[in-house]
């Protein structure tokens, strides 16, 4: 069950600078493009005017910034005086869930990847970054870290995984970098993954794939993973998420300890629901990032040599676009920082 992003959604502007990664992936089984035939016949691009003063937007908003609605979101204009237009995206699904496409990319690296090996001190030793992890020792020319940034920087109340050593005081010498971390903040969110040993389809009250409940005070999405990715042989799991609001205010709880509210929450919303066989729970202490750093650089060095580099969506946006987006920039980073 795939307790994460439930959706990869590319916007018009991203399809044509990422297209080559997303024909990629689907050429090779690990996107598949989520069609509507509902929605078949809607139109692709709808004049502002076209639609009445449905939404103020363009004011003060930056060029690429979208609102979003249901399945289509608002194109800035790249000149002033240019309509603004209604787009509409193009919403993808993970046959063998969104993990498959970082082994993929992982994969075609020709990187060995050593995981399971937590960081636990990041130092720098005379020329080098020096690295522990267990009783391993190892050092580094360079060194990039794309955990959420208020994990790296330690913030209060203190995250699992707390990276030591003396790699933060030499962050905290440029105040201005440091300030711009410490504003960097994360959604959290509860989820439950609930299997069955036979089908659901056909149970009362059951009758769709996927369900947002916006208005619930707890539960903001329920879906039938398994069928949601085109896997209908399989045996049922259910997706369950909460709402943000509710997960911050039980942010010091354990994902255990959240795991009996959420469920008796569920069954009084969907109460046919029958009991599952088996239960996981997961906490994302940081879901999605909603205060980037200022900017959105991609990336930003935050020691010139031996290079440390801070990447990932905490510099970007929450999906893989963003992801994209930052691994490219992090790339030129890296290069231009060890001159090759």
């Amino acid at each position: 069950v795939d307790l994460g992003a439930q959706y990869i959604t590319a916007t018009s502007s991203y399809q044509a600078s990422h297209a080559r990664h997303y024909k990629e992936l689907v050429k090779a089984g690990l996107l598949r493009p989520l069609i509507s035939q509902t929605r078949s016949k809607l139109v692709d691009r709808v004049a502002r005017t076209e639609i009445g003063e449905m939404m103020e937007v363009g004011t003060g908003k930056k060029t690429g910034v979208s609102v979003s609605l249901d399945d289509k979101y608002w194109e800035d204009p790249l000149e002033s005086g240019q309509p603004v237009h209604l787009m509409r995206s193009s919403n993808y699904v993970t046959p063998s869930g969104v993990e498959s496409l970082v082994n993929y990319f992982w994969a075609k690296s020709g990187c060995v990847v050593d995981t399971f090996h937590p960081l636990q001190t990041l130092d720098l030793v005379d020329t080098q970054w020096e690295a522990q992890t267990g009783e391993k020792v190892e050092q580094f020319d360079c060194v990039v870290v794309t955990m959420p940034v208020p994990q790296l920087l330690g913030e209060y109340p203190a995250p699992e995984g707390l990276v030591g050593g003396n790699f933060l005081d030499i962050v905290r010498r440029d105040e201005m970098v440091y300030s711009n971390l410490r504003g960097v903040k994360y959604n959290s969110i509860f989820c439950l993954g609930l299997f069955y040993d036979t089908s659901l389809q056909g149970t009362a009250g059951l009758d769709w794939t996927v369900k947002y409940f916006p208005k619930d005070p707890i539960i903001r999405f329920v879906s039938m993973d398994n069928i949601k990715r085109g896997d209908s042989k399989s045996s049922t799991c259910l997706t369950v998420q909460s709402q943000l609001a509710y997960a911050q205010a039980n942010l010091h709880k354990t994902k255990h300890e959240m795991t009996d509210p959420l469920m008796s929450h569920l069954l009084s919303i969907i109460p046919s629901l029958p009991p599952p066989s088996s239960i996981i729970s997961h906490k994302w202490r940081y879901s999605q990032t909603s205060t980037p750093y200022p900017g959105e650089p991609g990336c930003v060095l935050l020691h010139p040599d031996p290079p440390l580099v801070a990447a990932g969506d905490s510099f970007t946006h929450s999906n893989m676009d963003g992801c994209l987006a930052s691994a490219t920039t992090t790339v030129d980073s890296i290069l231009m920082a060890l001159k090759l």
